[in-house]
């Protein structure tokens, strides 16, 4: 059984990639500045000036976040030329979380944003790209939106996009927020914003506009991975089915650092989608394995399948249960139920017993829609019961 569409061991990766020396798409170069492929960068993009919304920020998931996160952009502002000083980016945060409860809060927070638009220097980029480090490292999104909002109104494109979605999905609430993103986003995608297309070509295939959407998407499909894949699933997902430019496109996808186009490919060549049904098992093994690698979980377990099964590669229960393992990291409920069975199948290791225990309970945890899992993982779990009545879990 394969994963359709839909703690890692350091050695098994590194075996992966040895295995996988003839890997067929190369990560795309960057495209060099100048070249017409991005004329989006370098431009500025009108967004018109609102107040800031208040943010609700709670004590535990917010406040806290909010300073400690400044901690850890040392190495980030290092390499911005007009970004201020660790020390100053705290100060940043300590005046925002003052101004957003002030009593005159929308004066305060005006004075916020001047104040991060000297500490910057003026830089949109460099505020830019401190937002999107607040936004990995914060649980609470809060001045990472904020940041993105000065920058968007200083007319970057990269923020503005930021600032379009916080706005449309109402992330940050303002009046009229969802359409003045909506308007945001169209904007930009007609500055050929690769992300932004994409953003639009979604809304076009939900009211079928199909001829607008491809037309966006090939568009995107040259320097977006993401645009890419979207063009593949298109194409699969037509009627009829265009089973050579899904390839073509998952395959375009994969060269641009896409682990969802590795995965199709996978997938396509495994049924011999492309090729009149002839399945080709060893392509679609190393499409898995390059996706695998880079952390795509489903590829991870189909990995291991190859390995269980010898499709495509030569059959190794223990490398298949490595894989697995990394799946199972990832609670996925296959290779959950999956390496469970595999260790019941060690009956004289009660250790190996009350791991399997372990896992089938998580299988059952995390497969919250799958009935064939959850039954089978409940079956195999009474007849554990029934061979080992006292039985103690342990963690794995």
């Amino acid at each position: 059984m394969f994963a359709a569409a839909g703690g890692t061991r350091r050695a098994a990766v590194q075996c992966a990639r040895q295995r996988a020396a003839g890997r067929p798409y190369a990560s795309a170069p960057a495209a060099a500045a100048g070249d017409g492929s991005d004329g989006w960068r370098g431009q500025l993009v009108k967004v018109e000036r609102r107040p800031f919304p208040r943010f609700q920020i709670s004590h535990d998931a917010g406040t806290d976040e909010v300073m400690h996160q400044c901690k850890r952009l040392q190495s980030v502002a290092a390499e911005l030329k007009e970004a201020p000083s660790v020390e100053r980016l705290d100060g940043l945060a300590a005046a925002f979380l003052e101004a957003n409860v002030a009593r005159d809060r929308i004066q305060a927070m005006e004075a916020w944003r001047k104040r991060v638009l000297g500490e910057f220097g003026g830089d949109a980029q460099a505020i830019t790209q401190v937002a999107g480090v607040c936004k990995q490292v914060s649980r609470d999104g809060s001045l990472a939106h904020a940041l993105y909002k000065v920058a968007a109104e200083e007319g970057h494109v990269e923020a503005a996009f930021q600032y379009g979605v916080l706005l449309n999905t109402r992330q940050l609430v303002l009046p009229n927020g969802p359409s003045v993103g909506k308007e945001i986003i169209e904007r930009l995608a007609q500055l050929k914003h690769p992300e932004s297309q994409v953003v639009v070509a979604n809304y076009c295939l939900q009211r079928r506009r199909y001829r607008e959407a491809i037309e966006l998407l090939h568009q995107a499909a040259e320097h977006s991975g993401v645009a890419a894949f979207k063009l593949g699933e298109v194409y699969r997902k037509a009627a009829p089915p265009d089973y050579t430019a899904a390839e073509h496109w998952y395959g375009r996808a994969a060269e641009l650092g896409n682990c969802e186009g590795y995965f199709m490919l996978g997938n396509m060549r495994m049924r011999g989608d492309a090729s009149a049904g002839v399945p080709d098992y060893e392509s679609a093994f190393h499409m898995y394995e390059w996706a695998a690698a880079a952390g795509h979980v489903e590829s991870q377990y189909n990995v291991g399948a190859c390995y269980m099964e010898g499709r495509g590669v030569e059959r190794s229960p223990s490398l298949a249960a490595e894989y697995w393992r990394m799946a199972a990291v990832q609670q996925f409920p296959m290779a959950l139920l999956r390496l469970g069975k595999l260790l019941l199948e060690d009956k004289g290791d009660p250790r190996s017993l009350r791991q399997a225990q372990d896992l089938l309970h998580t299988a059952l945890e995390c497969s919250d829609s799958d009935d064939s899992i959850r039954s089978e993982a409940t079956e195999l779990l009474g007849r554990l019961d029934k061979a080992q009545p006292n039985a103690q879990c342990t963690i794995l």
